[in-house]
């Protein structure tokens, strides 16, 4: 009987492609189970999801087998089922190793050693235990990293200086939830995020499930480059803009560094881990975590947003990707958030208790409390704690820095000229207002 394609069939069942990325590429018989699983690795690669047990077979003419356990018991079975084979292919040569004394033998002993303990550790499904001496070795190499960096920032930088400064940036396996009510900008935050992530050179998958992949990209235009939000949104470049505008895009410095995916009506945490584990992203963005239904059985739409926060603090955990989710503050959070807190973020706990860290965003200190926005941490990784206000301008330019109580625009709106139209809106041969602002303040 073949477990490994118990195996495919165990992940197929539950709807886990991540599981097959903890066996080794040589952890698969050459035949039938190699066959099925290069279809299932193209199958997900073309279209994002597991294919069907009778796909397979229609496709590859392999005969899959029913898996009577989990995918745990599989995992352990198929690396059980290396080591064996490992340790076999390497006995020959200790055996005979051991029976010199040379310094060529003990160089052979200790090689065909290390290949054993390197297979047998494979099968090891859980966490290591790590000693003192373990853990003073990762902190040397950590005050190193520090070093060298000149600066106490070792994660992804989050564009906010003040947020860094307490945070050190986001780290592997971080979960940061963004909470705010509707219509207060958890968008305008994630894309944030995400830009300072890309300038930092990290990779980004940004999933959007209820805008469109284009919406994503001119609210990243905006903030990146300086065009005015106005402008972009209808379409009314120049055509030296147009141009100037594809040529930013289609640098080949970001050309992979800011990936999008339209999570669509019935997207599933598993979809989203098939993707993570194609892109390896540095950070994983969802805007809008809450729409994204899990993998496991839920009965009602709160058991369903608990179980998704989990699955997705677990794919943060496997792949040691940071994550950054928004959520919504339910109707308790009264005053349009300011007064929310831990227990009023929308539909789970389990959402909280799964975050690193949680902040909302609520309307700022300006005159006009639209033109900025308050940043204030709920929950911190080591209890650090944040509170401070960028500006929210979107006219003529977009202008996110750090609010301060004598900002030009601080506290009252720009005034448009008589006659001058639109803001923001260029001539033919006249080149799109852009903001020198965009590069400060924000840590990028």
């Amino acid at each position: 009987m073949s477990d490994g394609l118990k195996l495919i069939s165990a992940c197929i069942a539950e709807c886990n492609p991540g599981a097959l990325l903890k066996i080794p590429q040589d952890g698969w018989i050459e035949g039938p189970e190699t066959r099925a699983m290069q279809y299932v690795a193209a199958h997900m690669k073309e279209y994002r999801v597991l294919p069907h047990v009778s796909t397979i077979q229609e496709n590859t003419g392999v005969r899959m087998m029913a898996a009577r356990e989990d995918v745990d018991y599989y995992i352990r079975a198929v690396l059980n089922r290396r080591a064996n084979r490992i340790a076999k292919e390497h006995y020959k040569d200790l055996r005979s190793a051991l029976e010199g004394t040379t310094s060529e033998s003990i160089a052979q002993v200790r090689e065909a050693a290390l290949a054993i303990a390197e297979a047998t550790r494979s099968v090891e499904t859980g966490t290591s235990l790590l000693t003192m001496s373990d853990m003073a070795t990762v902190l040397a190499e950590r005050n190193q990293k520090l070093r060298e960096a000149g600066t106490d920032l070792i994660g992804i930088p989050t564009g906010l200086l003040p947020m860094d400064e307490v945070t050190m940036g986001l780290q592997p396996a971080d979960v940061i939830s963004v909470i705010a009510r509707t219509g207060l900008g958890k968008t305008i935050m994630m894309v944030l995020h995400a830009r300072a992530a890309v300038a930092a050179g990290k990779r980004v998958l940004f999933i959007t499930t209820e805008m469109s992949a284009l919406q994503i990209i001119l609210r990243y235009a905006a903030q990146a480059w300086g065009y005015s939000p106005s402008v972009l949104k209808s379409g009314k470049l120049s055509t030296k803009v147009e141009r100037e505008l594809l040529e930013r895009m289609q640098d080949s410095g970001i050309q992979d560094k800011l990936l999008t995916h339209e999570a669509g009506f019935g997207t599933n945490t598993g979809k989203i881990e098939s993707l993570v584990a194609e892109v390896q992203p540095d950070l994983l963005c969802i805007d809008g975590a809450y729409l994204i239904k899990p993998v496991g059985r839920a009965h009602s739409r709160v058991e369903a947003v608990a179980t998704s926060s989990d699955e997705i603090k677990a794919i943060s955990l496997v792949h040691k990707t940071a994550t950054i989710a928004s959520y919504q503050f339910n109707r308790g959070a009264t005053n349009k958030g300011k007064d929310g807190g831990l227990e009023h973020v929308a539909m789970s706990d389990a959402i909280v208790n799964n975050s690193s860290i949680v902040y909302k965003l609520t309307q700022g200190p300006s005159d006009d409390p639209e033109r900025s926005r308050q940043i204030t941490s709920m929950k911190g990784r080591d209890g650090e704690d944040f509170d401070f206000a960028i500006n929210w301008i979107f006219h003529p330019t977009m202008d996110l820095t750090i609010y301060q109580e004598d900002d030009i625009y601080g506290s009252r709106a720009p005034q448009r000229e008589d006659g001058d139209g639109e803001e923001g809106h260029p001539d033919d041969d006249e080149e799109l207002p852009r903001s020198d602002f965009m590069e400060e303040g924000l840590g990028i």
